[in-house]
């Protein structure tokens, strides 16, 4: 069940409610309002136009509202020097070998190489076990992966699309967590909603496109594609809410999916994680609506959408954001 701590105009959801006492740990929904942009947290670009101005402006107001309701400092909050790479790569935040910058555009902390070139850093997961840093996260369909070694005050976030999951996400990050002294028998886990193993439309075997079948072979993991038990095979009642959702009719072709939270799971288990210390949401960043109307909304025909999407919204889609840090 998802607990949400804060208003419908500016949704933040918990991860982990156990440890809430040693971390924070939370992600955001959409918002209702249209007045903060539905709460989304879609990062500016440096084009000097009055929609980027005004981007930077919702970006930064939401993720002032966001640390205010969660407890962080929002000028600590790290996100790649650029897009998610979908690299699967994972780092660690107080490494050497490069060093934090603050975004001009967001406020928060961007990461570049320590040699005098500052090269741009990207990755996919964070680690880390010190105070200083808020690990941000950013999607809209890709669900995220929460990570904590209770005993060791390790915590890491990782971006979890198909991409960074064949490409290795989930190890990279956990072994990152082990260079800080965590064991995996320990970390508790926490998957946050994507797109959902119902509804992640997916082309495999003679329909998949030649990029797409690319990068299994690249990352060496051509078993994902030939494993069935990562397929799920669309219900007329599956079909009709996911056309509800899309506005267009959701043929044969579009009908078999891609199961991303029992990779996770899976892929977690793999590096030693115990499945009794994995959690996730089985709601749909496409298809989850508010259960109920809120006193004082408008009266719609069905409530509005709870996430972010891109299948759904785009190119005009919101991005939701989780956070993840040690408290003092």
């Amino acid at each position: 069940m998802n607990i949400c701590v804060s208003t419908r105009e500016t949704p933040a959801y918990t991860a982990l409610p156990k440890f809430d006492s040693h971390i924070g740990a939370a992600y955001t929904g959409k918002g209702t309002s249209p007045n903060n942009h539905h709460f989304s947290f879609r990062r500016p670009s440096s084009e000097p136009s009055s929609s980027e101005q005004q981007t930077q402006k919702t970006f930064q107001s939401n993720l002032a509202q966001l640390s205010a309701t969660i407890g962080f400092n929002p000028s600590r909050v790290t996100l790649p020097n650029g897009p998610w790479p979908h690299s699967g790569q994972a780092i660690i935040a107080e490494s050497e070998s490069f060093r934090w910058i603050e975004n001009p555009l967001t406020g928060a902390l961007m990461p570049v190489t320590s040699t005098e070139d500052c090269e741009p850093v990207t990755y996919d997961g964070i680690v880390t076990k010190s105070k200083q840093f808020v690990l941000g996260i950013q999607g809209a369909d890709c669900p995220s992966i929460f990570l904590y070694d209770p005993e060791q005050n390790v915590i890491s976030i990782a971006h979890a699309g198909w991409k960074p999951l064949v490409r290795g996400v989930v190890a990279n990050s956990i072994r990152m967590m082990e260079e800080l002294g965590a064991q995996s028998e320990r970390v508790v886990a926490y998957v946050s909603p994507g797109c959902g193993d119902r509804y992640n439309c997916f082309h495999w075997d003679e329909a998949m496109e030649s990029h797409i079948k690319e990068v299994f072979t690249d990352a060496r993991r051509e078993e994902f594609s030939q494993d069935h038990s990562l397929r799920y095979v669309m219900t007329d009642a599956d079909r009709r809410e996911l056309e509800g959702a899309l506005g267009r009719e959701i043929g044969d072709a579009d009908a078999t999916t891609f199961c991303l939270t029992v990779l996770v799971r899976r892929e977690l288990e793999q590096c030693g994680v115990r499945a009794e210390n994995i959690s996730w949401s089985d709601d749909s960043t496409v298809v989850t609506r508010y259960k109920d109307q809120e006193k004082g909304e408008e009266r719609q025909e069905l409530p509005p959408f709870q996430y972010h999407s891109y299948r759904r919204e785009r190119p005009e889609h919101g991005l939701s954001m989780g956070v993840l840090f040690l408290k003092n």
